[in-house]
């Protein structure tokens, strides 16, 4: 799901990939509003999982995502926990890789990524990636 300051970039690709895109981000300097996006998937209860994402900005200002873990299959309710990975480069114009690890609680159902950017931006997410194989 995107919301209105994330779109699809077509031209932007972090492995120059033609026709694969990425996710664009802006934030909206009238209402402070961010650019961001998620998305639910099912998972398998008390499993090492590894997230990461490729992501490149326009101006030094960090982009954020997180998982979320919760009891249903669905992503609704309170999540059962919740996982910060969080990037804060200099680095302007070029591709940049976070990534960790992190396990499932006993009763995870589901998990939603959620990733937005935490400034001015405009900034570029690709590879997004929640998996218990730690590649992209």
């Amino acid at each position: 799901l995107l919301n209105t300051l994330a779109t699809f970039d077509g031209a932007n690709d972090a492995d120059s990939c033609s026709g694969s895109g990425s996710i664009r981000v802006t934030v909206d300097p009238n209402t402070a509003n961010f650019g961001s996006f998620s998305q639910c998937a099912t998972v398998v209860p008390d499993t090492p999982y590894y997230f990461g994402y490729h992501y490149v900005q326009a101006q030094s200002n960090g982009v954020e995502c997180d998982v979320r873990f919760f009891s249903g299959t669905t992503c609704s309710g309170s999540p059962l926990s919740v996982s910060v990975f969080q990037s804060i480069s200099y680095t302007v114009g070029s591709w940049l890789t976070n990534q960790g690890s992190l396990t499932s609680p006993t009763t995870a159902g589901s998990a939603t990524i959620f990733c937005q950017l935490g400034g001015i931006g405009p900034a570029w997410f690709d590879q997004i990636y929640l998996n218990t194989v730690n590649r992209f």
